[in-house]
Formats: C-alpha cells, sequence, structure tokens
C-alpha cells in the first residue's frame, strides 16, 4: 500500500498546482483529484496536469465527482450527463476509477429500486469508456452501511463497479470497519484513510471544536442527523482502528492505497503533515513512534 492524498488545499493560499508539488514534497505518491477542479485547471485538456503529476512522481488514481444521483430536484438525465461527462473526462485523462456515493437519505429504502436502475446506467456507460466506477459510502446518504454496500455490489454485479471504502464515515453511521473489510472483500477497490469520532447527545467526550463536521457548500445532500456530531480529527485521534483496518485489508487481498483526506478544522497543512506521519508509522508497523 502507498499513502495518497485527496487534493484540496494544502496551503489555502497557493495555487493548485503549487498545492500539488507541496503534496509530492511532503512523500504522497498517490492522488485523489476533484474532477471539476482538474477540469478548471486543465480547461478541459488535462494532458498539462497528467504531466505536471508524472514529473512531480505523482499517480492520479482516481477523480471524485460527489453528486446526489437521487435528488428528487433534478431530471435524472441531468444528473447522469454530469456524471457521463466525468467519467468521459477520466477516459480521455487515462484515469481509471470515478468515485461518487449514493445520495438519497439513510434509511431511504424505498428507492432502492430507482438506485439501481439509475446505477445500472451509469456502470454501462462507464463499461463503454473503461472506466471502473466506484462508490463511497456515506454516512448521510442511503448506501451508508454494510449491507446496502454489498447488497449494491451484488445488484449490479459488474467488474467495471466498486468500492471507495471510508472507514471515517462507517464509524459515523456507526458501523463495525474490521466486518465490513470482511464482508465487502475485493470490492474494495480504494479506500480513504481519514478518521472520525461519532459524538451522541448526552455524551461527555471532549473533543476540539475544531474538527466538528460543517456541511460544506454545495453538499446539502448529506443528510446530518439532528443528536449526534460527526468529529473529524487527523488520522490516528478518532476511533478508525487503524492497525485493525490495515491487517483487514491486507488479510482480504486489497491492492489499493491509502488515500488521506483531511476534513476537520485548524490548520490543514498540520493535519496533513501529522496525517501521513502517522500512516508512514502504521505502515512501518510502529504506530507508537
Amino acid at each position: 500500500m502507498r499513502i495518497g492524498l485527496l487534493i484540496d488545499p494544502i496551503v489555502p493560499d497557493l495555487s493548485y498546482r503549487d498545492n500539488l508539488r507541496r503534496a509530492a514534497g511532503l512523500g504522497f505518491e498517490v492522488v485523489q483529484l476533484w474532477y471539476r477542479d482538474m477540469v478548471s485547471e486543465s480547461r478541459g485538456n488535462p494532458a498539462d496536469t497528467v504531466s505536471l503529476l508524472k514529473d512531480l512522481g505523482l499517480e492520479l488514481k482516481s477523480l471524485a465527482a460527489y453528486t446526489d444521483v437521487l435528488d428528487p430536484k433534478r431530471e435524472w438525465e441531468e444528473i447522469f450527463g454530469e456524471l457521463r461527462e466525468a467519467i468521459d473526462f477520466a477516459s480521455s485523462a487515462g484515469v481509471r476509477c470515478v468515485v461518487t456515493e449514493s445520495g438519497g437519505e439513510p434509511g431511504g429504502l424505498e428507492l432502492w429500486g430507482e438506485l439501481i436502475r439509475r446505477f445500472s446506467q451509469l456502470v454501462s456507460h462507464a463499461v463503454s469508456r473503461d472506466v471502473i466506477l466506484l462508490v463511497e459510502n456515506g454516512p448521510g446518504v442511503l448506501v451508508n452501511d454494510i449491507e446496502l454496500m454489498s447488497r449494491l455490489m451484488s445488484d449490479l454485479d459488474s467488474s467495471h463497479l466498486g468500492i471507495n471504502f471510508d472507514p471515517a464515515n462507517l464509524v459515523l453511521v456507526p458501523d463495525d470497519v474490521i466486518r465490513a473489510v470482511q464482508v465487502l472483500g475485493a470490492h474494495i477497490r480504494d479506500t480513504h484513510a481519514k478518521d472520525a469520532i461519532l459524538i451522541k447527545e448526552g455524551s461527555r467526550r471532549q473533543v476540539p471544536e475544531e474538527h466538528v463536521f460543517r456541511m460544506p457548500e454545495g453538499e446539502e445532500f448529506i443528510h446530518l442527523p439532528k443528536d449526534v456530531r460527526w468529529v473529524l480529527p487527523p488520522v490516528g485521534e478518532g476511533d478508525v482502528p487503524f492497525e485493525n483496518y490495515v491487517a483487514a485489508l491486507k488479510g482480504v487481498g486489497f491492492e489499493g492505497d491509502l488515500i488521506s483526506e483531511v476534513q476537520g478544522g485548524g490548520n490543514r497543512e498540520e493535519a496533513v503533515v501529522q496525517s501521513r506521519e502517522y500512516l508512514t508509522r502504521l505502515l512501518q508497523g510502529n504506530t507508537q513512534a
């Protein structure tokens, strides 16, 4: 396993390209980029950005194109068109995977048939472009737990569909991270290395306020329960059992990478560095250093 990074600005005042250089300088080996950011940066032509990544020794693993696939306020053809463009762009850029979420609300199983219909169309297009569509488990969307991730993979049953597994998101459901790896096995193509703490109403557990999840602009489709707080600290400071998690991934023959994702507040560069140092010690077998 290599250590990667989902690119948000490491240093907010730096340009997009300088943040890529910063990621390489910090020792990351692979990156996941936001689809819209890459389109904007490359003006629709990814060759220059791909060339820069190659020069920096960074491999572009996947493009993140999160949206609400079940958005009741939008026509399906509009949603499909956006994700089709992301798949086409990934294909033209030589990027193997596009990552999205299911959308919908937790527990909204009355829409399961429509979800399968829509993802069948997306997967068919991914097959035509030789791209793998990865669905991430999100705590505030329909496909959020072990059972539903397994059901989605079984119902669609395609080599061009997989899971971008986020253990932190499963902690926030909550569900069992280690059992998820054992159940989902080969469907997990890549994984975010992100940490989390679920604070239920009435809990006396103290956490830094800067790491309490705040809804990002444009992600209103994520449904945050009213009686909990989601906390996203640097890797190693939350409740994801990372040592057992990595061991479980190895146990199922996982061939992907650990893509660090830092969503909490505070000093972003410090959190990125701290998370990478923890993951480095973990892969070296020494998380106590």
